[in-house]
C-alpha cells in the first residue's frame, strides 16, 4: 500500500482536533529520527475547514495553515490520533493553534540545537529560542496544553515519537503506522 492509498483509506476517519504524525523522507526528518530513536518526525494538528482536510504546519516556512495533502505528499508514513475530549474543547484548543499561523510566526531552527543537546545529555537549554517562533512539535504541544484536562502540560519538550510513546489513556489510535 502507498502512503497515498493509506490516507484516501483514512479520509473518512479524520476528524477537526485530530494530531497527524508523520515519518518524513527528508534529511531533517533522518537526523530528528536517529536522534529521538524515533519513527515519527513531524506532527501537526488538523482540522476540516469547508469540507477540506487542513493542517497547522511547522516548516521551514513557518507556522501555516495547510491542506494535509501537502504533508501527505511529502511523507513515507502517518498515523492520526485522536485526543479523548470533547469536539468543543478540541475546537477552543485549535483556536490557539490558529493564532500561532495567522500571527506568521517563524520556524524556530535554534529548537534543534536545544533539542540535540538535551538529547545527547540531558541538559534543558530553554533559553535557546527564537522569539515568536516554533517547531512543530512546540505546535501540538501548544494544543494539547489547551485541552480541557490537558494533556503533556509541565513537559519541557515533545516531540512527535513522544506525542506517541506517551498517548497512554488520552489518545485513541484512529490511523496506525505502518503501510
Amino acid at each position: 500500500m502507498t502512503i497515498q492509498e493509506k490516507f484516501a483509506q483514512a479520509l473518512p476517519l479524520i476528524n477537526s482536533g485530530d494530531i497527524g504524525l508523520f515519518r518524513g523522507k527528508a534529511v531533517i526528518s533522518d537526523a530528528i529520527e536517529i536522534v529521538d530513536d524515533a519513527y515519527f518526525s513531524h506532527s501537526e494538528p488538523l482540522y476540516i475547514q469547508d469540507s477540506k482536510l487542513m493542517c497547522i504546519d511547522a516548516t521551514g516556512k513557518g507556522v501555516n495553515a495547510d491542506f494535509l495533502i501537502n504533508t501527505i505528499d511529502s511523507e513515507v508514513d502517518f498515523s492520526i490520533i485522536r485526543p479523548k475530549r470533547t469536539n468543543a474543547d478540541k475546537i477552543i484548543a485549535l483556536t490557539f493553534v490558529a493564532d500561532l499561523a495567522t500571527n506568521k510566526v517563524k520556524y524556530n531552527y535554534l529548537f534543534y540545537v536545544k533539542f540535540v543537546i538535551y538529547k545527547l545529555i540531558g541538559r534543558d537549554f530553554s533559553h535557546i529560542t527564537e522569539r515568536n517562533a516554533d517547531v512543530c512539535s512546540q505546535v501540538c504541544q501548544v494544543y494539547t496544553t489547551h485541552l480541557t484536562p490537558p494533556i503533556f502540560e509541565g513537559v519541557d519538550l515533545i516531540t512527535p515519537q513522544y506525542i506517541w510513546d506517551n498517548k497512554g489513556n488520552d489518545f485513541d489510535i484512529i490511523v496506525d503506522k505502518g503501510l
